[in-house]
């Protein structure tokens, strides 16, 4: 049996801890680095150490969010607005000139419309609101078209037979019957 000093097992087994950590380190490493950002975790790491090096610092890019706009309805432009103050006028609900401005005396005048055409008098800009006056599309408010359904889908059931037919009979017992 070879002898082998203490300083080279201690030397062996420092060698040994330091390539287990450093393979453990790249499999961490790795298995982050593979892992989608999301919420906390996102904002943690968008923000990044700021180097003292003037050539890194200038070849990172700034990127601007976009303003959070909310969905709803966007506003008619002008002409339109006086278009429908105009057809609201023709109709007589519309009092004055029309200014292009969807005021209280528009909103009003809509509402007023609305609730003698049996529409929701909301006073709002709405597809059916716009029909009715003439404005919109022949479709508007309307649903999609239904595809045509093959004969066989729309021809009613048949009926069910009646006790006494031979329908009902069981095979053996209709052989039974015609003998």
């Amino acid at each position: 049996m070879s002898r082998i000093s203490i300083g080279n097992k201690i030397e062996r087994v420092c060698l040994r801890v330091v390539l287990a950590a450093a393979v453990l380190t790249i499999a961490c490493a790795s298995a982050v680095a593979a892992q989608p950002f999301s919420g906390a975790a996102a904002k943690k790491s968008s923000v990044l150490p700021q180097s003292s090096h003037p050539a890194r610092q200038s070849s990172r890019k700034k990127t601007k969010r976009r303003p959070h706009h909310d969905i709803g309805q966007k506003v008619p432009a002008t002409d339109r607005i006086q278009e429908i103050q105009t057809a609201l006028t023709r109709e007589g609900y519309y009092k004055g000139d029309p200014s292009g401005k969807w005021d209280s005396d528009s909103q009003d005048a809509m509402r007023r419309f609305q609730e003698e055409h049996n529409l929701t008098g909301s006073g709002k800009l709405d597809a059916q609101s716009l029909q009715k006056l003439g404005l919109g599309s022949d479709i508007a408010g309307v649903s999609a078209p239904r595809p045509p359904q093959p004969p066989s889908q729309q021809s009613k059931p048949a009926s069910a037979p009646t006790a006494g037919s031979a329908a009902n009979v069981p095979a053996s017992s209709s052989a039974t019957v015609r003998q």
